[in-house]
């Protein structure tokens, strides 16, 4: 199982509509105020923030990812552009009243390190990745790289799949909550599996007709 480091912490929060995953970066563009400050302050602190999906309703998912700021281009009014690297995950405890920004008492969830297993699911979704490529570019008539820079290691293909090939922000939150990186790796697999099924029909129909 994932190992959980046993004590709590209070961090901001930045709601989003979109999920973060640990190990992947993503862009953001800073310009209310309070979060103006909400960076500022993690920079003073040289500490981190948790990026959490907001659901419909405006309702928090019970389950983020802490950003650490990777690179910071200040504009000229105030505004910022930033690329915030996805951390470990975490859960929310509550929320904390008293900066303008929101904070929460969060449970940070780090994973443990891949076993013989994981390293063979990884070797499954990496053969699904590459035969997906190929069926696309027979069906496409053109040269299809999705995995150029996929990583070797389980715990992170098993983030980078989900980041790079699922635009569902619901799909994403549910494979970020998945407890354990095999767990997690197996379900993508099963998804990969009916897309790869799904284009190799297409590509012998075309044969067929072609």
């Amino acid at each position: 199982m994932n190992k959980s480091i046993n004590r709590s912490l209070v961090v901001p929060i930045f709601p989003l509509p979109v999920v973060l995953f640990p190990f992947i970066d993503l862009p953001l563009h800073i310009f209310e105020n309070r979060y103006r400050e909400m960076i500022h302050d993690v920079l003073k602190s040289g500490g981190t923030f948790g990026v959490i999906r907001i659901e419909e309703g405006a309702t928090i998912s019970g389950m983020g990812c802490l950003a650490r700021i990777v690179d910071l281009t200040k504009l000229p009014d105030g505004r910022m552009n930033i690329i915030v690297r996805g951390c470990d995950r975490f859960s929310l405890l509550s929320l904390v009243d008293g900066r303008p920004y929101r904070q929460a008492r969060v449970h940070r969830i780090a994973d443990c390190e891949p076993n013989i297993d994981c390293f063979e699911v990884a070797r499954d979704v990496h053969t699904a990745l590459d035969d997906i490529a190929r069926l696309s570019s027979k069906l496409q008539g053109v040269p299809i790289d999705v995995v150029s820079d996929c990583p070797e290691d389980p715990t992170e293909l098993s983030y980078w799949v989900p980041a790079r090939l699922y635009g569902s922000p619901a799909e994403q939150q549910r494979l970020l909550e998945v407890e354990t990186t095999i767990e997690r790796l197996q379900d993508e697999f099963r998804l990969l599996n009916e897309t790869r099924k799904h284009l190799a029909a297409r590509a012998a129909l075309k044969d067929a007709f072609s």
